[in-house]
């Protein structure tokens, strides 16, 4: 769940259908998740909130 919810628009790499995915990896290297056609699609739906980095922000006065 931490993956998805740190998950930003910069992230999603349209052109390579991949998704990278930040996690503490050895070596402070990413991984990549397969973007599939059909969840390409609804990111692109998805409504980016003007300014906001992440895909899916908190909600105000979340805890983080």
């Amino acid at each position: 769940m931490g993956e998805i919810f740190a998950l930003k628009w910069s992230d999603i790499l349209y052109d390579e259908s991949l998704i990278t995915v930040r996690s503490r990896l050895k070596g402070g290297r990413f991984r990549y998740v397969p973007l599939t056609p059909e969840v390409a699609a609804e990111f692109r739906r998805y409504p980016v909130v003007l300014g906001a980095d992440y895909i899916f922000p908190p909600k105000p006065g979340a805890k983080g």
